[in-house]
């Protein structure tokens, strides 16, 4: 077992109230009209630092960054993000775009258009948080997704909530119908990792492995992947 990726994500801390929740500011963001202009200071982040990456954890290394509902309604959004990768002489298949349930269901045809076009380019397409949205059979058919990701809160009590367990395996299952991969998001646990790779869950991500890290301190990492029997 490896480590195959990272997710970019956005942390502020700010020089007076201290570190500010993306989930605070985000949707301020949003709200604001400042949701797009973040979205192409993180697609230039991602530009800048992907190589250094991709030569410490090889050249398969996927880096995923999150796409707002705005951000992907646009109508230039696949010729800049495309504009964008090219500049910096980068690969799209290094890049996977990860996009929730939500933004896609309110554009539909437009969307599958969208997505067409990102993996004709080779970007790697997730569908976000699934299982918290619309989540139909007919959507993962529709829709051109490499890869689905459980959201955190069906993970959380996998071990103790039979529900949840349920829940899990259903979607791996659905999944596998479709071949799709599976990623399960906030995995704090060998218990947990266990039971998902029991289910056959192909990727897991979380706490378990790390907790959100400056690019300076992965890039320092030795990340020697712990054993299943580690505590």
């Amino acid at each position: 077992k490896k480590f195959i990726g990272a997710e970019a994500l956005l942390r502020w801390q700010h020089h007076e109230k201290g570190f500010i929740s993306p989930e605070e500011f985000i949707p301020l963001a949003e709200h604001h009209g400042q949701i797009i202009d973040i979205g192409k200071f993180v697609t230039a982040s991602i530009g800048q630092h992907l190589p250094s990456l991709l030569e410490k954890f090889g050249n398969d290394f996927l880096l995923a960054m999150n796409v707002s509902m705005k951000e992907f309604a646009s109508e230039t959004y696949v010729e800049q993000l495309v504009s964008t990768v090219r500049n910096f002489n980068l690969l799209p298949n290094n890049i996977e775009l990860e996009i929730t349930e939500t933004s896609i269901m309110n554009e539909n045809a437009d969307a599958v258009q969208k997505m067409k076009s990102l993996r004709e380019h080779g970007f790697n397409i997730a569908l976000d948080d699934f299982g918290t949205g619309y989540s139909s059979l007919a959507y993962l058919k529709k829709f051109p997704v490499n890869k689905i990701k459980i959201d955190r809160s069906f993970v959380l009590d996998i071990v103790d909530d039979h529900d949840d367990n349920d829940m899990v395996k259903a979607i791996i299952d659905i999944a596998n119908i479709f071949k799709l991969q599976v990623q399960a998001e906030g995995v704090e646990t060998v218990e947990q990792l266990n039971l998902l790779k029991e289910h056959g869950a192909h990727i897991a991500q979380g706490y378990y492995f790390s907790k959100p890290l400056p690019l300076k301190e992965i890039l320092a990492n030795d990340w020697q992947i712990k054993k299943h029997n580690e505590k």
